[in-house]
């Protein structure tokens, strides 16, 4: 019994608690903003970075910019589906991120449905949030209390109400 006791006296000088490192970017850095909205991990295991003054992929030592690749620079969220890939949503639409097969360091964009600024049944409106289901089904929110869910290429819109009362529910961000 003595031995446990003084086993259990000498653990706490022995045991050492772990030490992580944080690094913090800003422009300096690479940045195109500091106003990062989201980041994600890639197929390749790239970090990509949603700021808003675009879209950048993070290697470990460098940022690489895909803003020439789009018509905005404000990207606002991501989401992976079920085989990996990085889909986001700026103020121009809902994008999914492609992978070289054979070059992990290149990937394209693929605009997979476009924005409008006024609300249309073809087009995102402002789209402010995308989430992928269980059943990797895309669904994409917007300002006005609409989602939209991604169906072979067309959407299908839905409005949320609060409390049944047909008042949409207001999101603040």
């Amino acid at each position: 019994m003595r031995s446990l006791f003084l086993i259990l006296l000498w653990l706490p000088l022995c045991a050492t608690a772990q030490k992580y490192l944080a690094l913090q970017y800003r422009t300096a850095d690479g940045l195109p903003s500091d106003q990062v909205r989201d980041v994600a991990v890639g197929q390749h295991g790239f970090l990509w970075v949603a700021t808003d003054g675009g879209l950048l992929r993070y290697d470990g030592e460098q940022f690489v910019s895909y803003n020439r690749a789009l018509d905005s620079y404000y990207i606002k969220a991501f989401a992976r589906d079920s085989k990996g890939r990085v889909l986001f949503v700026s103020d121009s639409g809902l994008y999914r991120i492609e992978a070289h097969k054979s070059r992990p360091d290149t990937a394209q964009l693929e605009l997979l449905i476009p924005a409008q600024a006024l609300p249309a049944d073809t087009s995102l409106h402002y789209p402010n949030g995308v989430f992928v289901d269980g059943q990797d089904r895309v669904w994409v929110s917007q300002p006005d209390g609409r989602v939209a869910r991604l169906e072979d290429r067309a959407l299908r819109f839905f409005t949320l109400s609060a409390g049944g009362r047909g008042r949409p529910v207001q999101t603040r961000y």
